[in-house]
């Protein structure tokens, strides 16, 4: 190669520099898209981020609601639970109620019945008791009571005519009607029920005993016997 090819491929020799250019529109859409796509992103990674510290607020707050109530339930050495009480009616007194804890028997609260407590007869004690065959009237005085079938048995075994030995003093009774509507001599009432068809409860009627015994006179032959005061009735076996 001669000195002049040598002078002249200097010449022709490149570099490179950072110089200015103009986008073509395919690179500013290509641009644009790529903008796009990095807004989504980072939008993105700022939502997962705010996820996860709701996440772990979450739990603490949760561990520090624990760490007071554990602390709380040291420093008082007890708890507020849900605990089963018996109520016992008419105690101490007549129209009074005690709540008593059914674990400990330790007396919660003693209190007035309410109004309701008070017209109740089950609550009370009152009205018919089939298991005791007696029927309670409000002042706690009680009479003999049975069954309608009961009651006809009753005079068949007796064997004699119903008004020699009752006598009907009340009908139509309904239990709560009969509970205020004590008969006199109370001693010497029969209360007798049967079941209403139509409302499917009971219905009450009130017999005095005609006949009772005493020193000077004895019943007829399977009258049913009764102590000399006429205050209870022991049986209705015939002699």
């Amino acid at each position: 190669m001669t000195r002049i090819e040598k002078q002249n491929e200097r010449k022709n020799m490149k570099t490179t520099r950072i110089l200015n250019c103009t986008f073509t529109t395919e690179e500013l859409k290509e641009i644009g898209v790529k903008l796009a796509l990095e807004n989504q992103r980072k939008e993105r990674l700022e939502d997962e981020k705010k996820q996860s510290q709701s996440q772990f607020k979450s739990e603490i707050d949760a561990a520090d609601a624990k760490i007071k109530s554990l602390a709380q339930k040291l420093a008082r050495g007890s708890e507020d639970r849900e605990i089963d009480c018996d109520v016992l009616f008419n105690t101490p007194e007549e129209g009074k109620k005690t709540i008593k804890r059914s674990d400990t028997g330790e007396v919660v609260s003693t209190q007035p019945m309410t109004e309701s407590e008070l017209n109740d007869l089950f609550v009370n004690g009152l009205g018919a008791r089939k298991d005791e065959n007696e029927f309670v009237f409000r002042d706690k005085s009680r009479a003999k009571m049975c069954s309608i079938a009961e009651f006809e048995k009753l005079k068949k075994k007796c064997g004699v005519k119903e008004k020699d030995l009752f006598e009907k003093i009340g009908d139509g009774y309904t239990e709560e009607d009969l509970v205020d509507a004590k008969p006199e001599n109370v001693e010497l009432a029969l209360v007798v029920y049967d079941l209403d068809p139509e409302t499917k409860k009971d219905i009450f009627e009130v017999y005095r005993f005609t006949m009772t015994e005493n020193q000077d006179q004895q019943p007829e032959q399977g009258a049913p016997k009764m102590l000399s005061d006429g205050a209870e009735v022991i049986d209705a076996e015939t002699k």
